[in-house]
């Protein structure tokens, strides 16, 4: 070979060494691939030690190769076939493990996410007879990520080869919808979370949540205070040291809260406790250092968390209502509601109107009447001053209507309308029936006027304004009159039925006053009693209840030797009767009309026949006269709707001359001339 030859051929070689060597360089100072480039799960550990896990690095750790499949929602079974991969026990490991009271959240590449305890990712021999390995799978049926549609995923493979929604349920707290959800594909990340402090608390309106842990209200700014309950039986508890937040810390986190509202506690048993907006702001009914009744207290009320230095026991806490008093005073034991868990502010609307009569009240909304059955009319009235306001266009409820919602109302009575700032105004019944003196459309007096009496919240169709509504007392009055202005009670919030008497009994200076609830609670005289018209007909018997008059008279100061006694009725017609009579010496008939002599008879003043009340016209209080052997009396001496009896004392009558006596031993023609002489009496 030339020495030529032999310096191309060292040239050659030169070259092909120089080129092995930079194709080497250039292999070895290449960069790694993209992340991208190969499939890979990111896991985070608890202290954010971060590996990202590509598939191979997996290829590379101790596999799991198993047939599957998982029921799912629906109780259909799914997925069946033969999956491999990694235990995710392997891959958590590799971020320094787990502790029991972690949890691992896996999540995919659309966010969809699952959590699963400590042993669903370290089974113990229980946990892994149903369960089997959690692993993440890489591989479907030979099919490997990233050809495997399903990407990494999460199986579960009990030695059966089914994970069923009872094996779910068995290994899982709270139960899982299904087994198939646990099944998370195209996992991206694993991660091991901290335990997180649960929510001791939620607060709702309307819309907004708000959820607090016990750190997170032991952060808002607290309060302590002494406060204590009596219970109903009755005991009192505490004074207690009591350490919260105030409700009304709470509540300032929420949005504008409405005008009116109730709040809702509700314990972890679902029990629920109501308070109004008074009660949340402090001012409530309550009790005195010993435990006697207060009519209102000034108190804070209070989320408490703890009692005398010490978190609230369970049962009772941990979280519960309590209010602060610095007064000593005390409130209901059952304000104090255990173990609260929400609070819930639902707005109310304000009440409107109170309607009272004895121990009933009835309260009402503005949504509440507007239930009721409306009236609308023309209505006017005349001021003290002269000048005439209106005709309105008047909507609104007739006060009939709201008094016809009550129980019971009282023979008589008459009504109080109390406005906002405690003005009163007093109705008479017969101007709450609307029989009432007013005006005619140009002003002049008019002794009677027929109006219907409504509780307007509506004039000329827009609310009434503030300062005279929202409801207002007006009158209605198809003829055109008015009434008078004083009557057209503004702001009306109150109002109240009094029952009024329906008979007074007058003698020299005594006036003694009578409901009926009076009458009726005096002993009461029973019995049948019948009478005779001028006419000669006869009327009765019937079954009469009411207070004799002797009951009546026997509440008055001692009464003189010889009277009369006058009864006076709605209308002004008087009846009067001797002493004789009212003694119940009086002539009479036989059952069949015929006349008799002299018969005994119990006056009585009536206020039932037949079992009813006496109707309208005869009543509500009435004279009539039981009779034992049924014997009748005169009509005319039945005085009807007596509302005043008066005792005048009167002269002894003249002792008469002698006369002789008749053979008829019943004759006493001159004696009953003389007492009906004395007796200006006509049927009535």
């Amino acid at each position: 070979m030339s020495s030529s030859n032999t310096k191309l051929y060292a040239f050659l070689i030169l070259a092909v060494l120089l080129s092995a060597g930079v194709l080497a360089a250039i292999v070895l100072f290449q960069p790694p691939p993209e992340e991208g480039d190969v499939p890979y799960v990111v896991v985070i550990g608890s202290d954010n030690t971060t590996e990202n896990v590509t598939l191979t690095e997996m290829l590379a750790m101790t596999s799991v190769s198993e047939y599957g499949s998982y029921q799912n929602s629906y109780g259909n079974v799914r997925g069946q076939g033969d999956y491999t991969g990694v235990k995710i026990a392997d891959l958590v490991n590799l971020v320094g493990g787990m502790l029991e009271n972690e949890t691992l959240r896996v999540t995919a590449s659309d966010e969809y996410s699952m959590t699963f305890g400590y042993y669903k990712v370290f089974p113990n021999a229980s946990f892994l007879a149903i369960q089997g390995d959690m692993i993440l799978a890489y591989e479907y049926n030979g099919t490997m990520v990233p050809d495997y549609e399903d990407g990494f995923r999460i199986a579960f493979l009990p030695d059966d080869g089914y994970y069923s929604n009872a094996d779910a349920n068995a290994t899982t707290n709270p139960n899982p919808a299904g087994a198939g959800p646990q099944w998370v594909s195209n996992v991206v990340k694993i991660e091991v979370l901290e335990p997180t402090e649960p929510v001791a608390l939620t607060l709702y309106y309307e819309d907004t949540t708000l959820p607090f842990t016990m750190s997170e209200i032991e952060a808002l700014t607290p309060i302590s205070g002494e406060g204590g309950y009596r219970t109903s039986f009755p005991s009192i508890r505490g004074p207690y040291d009591i350490t919260g937040v105030t409700i009304s810390t709470l509540l300032d986190l929420l949005p504008a809260l409405p005008l009116n509202y109730t709040l809702i506690a509700t314990a972890g048993d679902d029990y629920t406790t109501q308070y109004t907006k008074a009660m949340v702001e402090g001012h409530l009914s309550g009790y005195n250092a010993t435990g006697y009744p207060v009519d209102l207290i000034s108190s804070t009320m209070m989320l408490a968390y703890e009692i005398d230095g010490s978190p609230i026991p369970d049962g009772d806490g941990p979280l519960r209502i309590t209010f602060i008093n610095e007064d000593g005073n005390l409130t209901d034991g059952f304000l104090w509601a255990k173990n609260v868990v929400n609070l819930t502010i639902v707005e109310i609307e304000p009440i409107e109107l109170v309607l009272n009569y004895e121990d009933t009240v009835l309260t009402f909304t503005m949504s509440e009447l507007k239930t009721l059955t409306p009236i609308s009319g023309e209505g006017g009235y005349k001021t003290g001053g002269g000048s005439i306001r209106g005709p309105y266009d008047i909507t609104g409820v007739t006060i009939e209507t709201l008094l016809n919602l009550l129980p019971t109302l009282p023979v008589n009575y008459s009504m109080i309308a109390l406005a906002g700032d405690e003005y009163s105004t007093e109705y008479a019944k017969e101007i709450i029936e609307g029989v009432l003196s007013g005006y005619n459309a140009s002003g002049s007096p008019v002794d009677l006027i027929n109006s219907t009496m409504v509780l307007a919240y509506e004039l000329d169709g827009s609310p009434i304004p503030e300062g005279d509504g929202p409801l207002r007392m007006a009158f209605i009055n198809e003829d055109g009159n008015l009434t008078d202005g004083f009557l057209w009670a503004k702001n009306v919030v109150n109002i109240t039925i009094v029952e009024q008497p329906v008979l007074t009994l007058n003698y020299g200076g005594t006036t003694l006053s009578f409901t009926m609830s009076d009458l009726k609670a005096m002993t009461p005289t029973s019995g049948q009693g019948g009478y005779r018209t001028g006419g000669g007909s006869i009327r009765g018997p019937y079954d009469i209840t009411g207070v004799a008059i002797s009951t009546l008279l026997a509440m008055l100061p001692p009464l003189p030797s010889n009277y009369t006694l006058t009864t006076v009725a709605g209308d002004g017609y008087e009846v009067q009767y001797t002493m004789k009579i009212v003694g119940g010496n009086l002539t009479g008939y036989t059952p069949t009309g015929d006349p008799l002599g002299v018969i005994y008879s119990t006056i009585v003043l009536a206020y039932e026949i037949d079992g009813s009340p006496i109707p309208e016209g005869d009543g509500p209080l009435k004279i009539t006269y039981i009779n034992e052997d049924g014997n009748l009396t005169d009509g005319f001496l039945w005085a009807k709707n007596v509302i005043n009896i008066t005792i005048v004392e009167v002269p002894a009558p003249p002792v008469p001359a002698a006369v002789p006596v008749s053979e008829n031993t019943n004759d006493i023609s001159s004696v009953l001339f003389q007492e009906m002489f004395l007796t200006k009496a006509k049927y009535h």
